[in-house]
């Protein structure tokens, strides 16, 4: 599953945060990521994760047409994703192209 792939290979550039330290969040945290984000007139967020994100040179994921793929299968052909136009949790094609946001525990 590419996405997956993707989330394992990221590297954020310091100690203990390299590829293989990452994973796709699950859908409880993809929906506590993504709760609080506030867009400005840029569509940039200014939380925490956003601004270290960027000072690590890092591109942001958040944009307020984002789709973004967790780690939790709804069927065999069908993967849950966060819609971040409406704030829901939906159900998508695994054959979609969508963002990965990696999480690591700290």
């Amino acid at each position: 599953f590419p996405a997956a792939l993707h989330a394992s290979q990221f590297d954020a550039g310091a100690e203990g945060f390299g590829a293989g330290a990452w994973r796709l969040p699950s859908v409880e945290e993809v929906v506590l990521l993504m709760q609080h984000r506030r867009l400005n007139a840029n569509d940039e967020t200014p939380d925490p994760v956003n601004d270290t994100l960027k000072e690590m040179g890092k591109t942001s994921l958040y944009a307020s047409s984002i789709w973004l793929w967790t780690s939790c299968e709804h069927s065999v052909n069908y993967a849950f994703s966060y819609d971040g136009s409406y704030g829901v949790v939906s159900t998508s094609s695994k054959c979609g192209t969508y963002s990965v946001r990696p999480v690591s525990a700290l």
